[in-house]
């Protein structure tokens, strides 16, 4: 099977020319509008089209172009989840230093005075940090092998497959300890943890940030062909 064969073709038409489904009724990410849509009898120039990853369709040849769009789209999630978790951790830590230890039970220290919530903020922070850093560093290589070869070694989009999948569980974990350690004050709409909490969980759901990234990322480390894409 020849890789157009295999490929997603992309067309692009106007949007009064789709009927918009009203599906997107969802826990977190509510604000993209990620509504389904259909089409009928829409005939679409072949001008219009083209198949995803094709180097005979690219119009442009610079680096950005030579990787492929379900990386970018990893790298845009992860983008995301590293930006959720970072602003609810300030926020905790901020929170932290008024609100009261012992869930109501008469505690006068704060929390930030808690040895458990400082060792959490802490781990969370170098957990944050850490998967960030791992990310950059893969994304600087694999721009430097875009630009030099256009080609993107299977060990390298490995490597960065698994960058972008530690660091959306990094955020999940981080999201998750600042919004259970908030106690009651998460739980409220308008807080500074419920929204981002629901958003995080919702991106969770993307295919992205799913598990078996790790396996397939793991599959090509041994030189085994990925059971998909990376």
């Amino acid at each position: 099977m020849s890789e157009v064969t295999r490929s997603i073709r992309t067309m692009l038409f106007r949007r009064e020319q789709a009927h918009i489904l009203d599906t997107w009724h969802v826990l977190g990410l509510r604000g993209t509008a990620s509504h389904d849509y259909e089409v009928a009898d829409l005939f679409v120039p072949e001008q219009y089209t083209t198949w995803r990853d094709s180097a005979a369709d690219r119009r442009e040849n610079g680096p950005l172009y030579n990787i492929p769009l379900l990386t970018l789209y990893g790298i845009g999630f992860c983008g995301v989840a590293l930006g959720i978790a970072r602003t609810t951790l300030t926020a905790f830590v901020q929170l932290a230093q008024t609100k009261t230890s012992g869930g109501g039970l008469g505690a006068a220290t704060v929390l930030r005075d808690n040895a458990v919530i400082q060792s959490g903020v802490a781990r969370a922070t170098g957990a944050l940090r850490s998967s960030r850093a791992f990310l950059m560093q893969m994304l600087a290589e694999v721009w430097q092998a875009s630009a030099a070869s256009g080609a993107l070694p299977l060990e390298q989009r490995a490597h960065l497959r698994l960058a972008i999948t530690d660091a959306i569980e990094a955020a999940r974990k981080v999201v998750d300890f600042a919004y259970r350690a908030a106690g009651t004050t998460a739980i409220f709409e308008g807080s500074a943890f419920e929204r981002r909490f629901r958003d995080l969980h919702t991106l969770l759901a993307q295919g992205q940030a799913h598990l078996s990234n790790f396996e397939s990322a793991g599959q090509a480390l041994f030189g085994l062909e990925p059971t998909q894409r990376l």
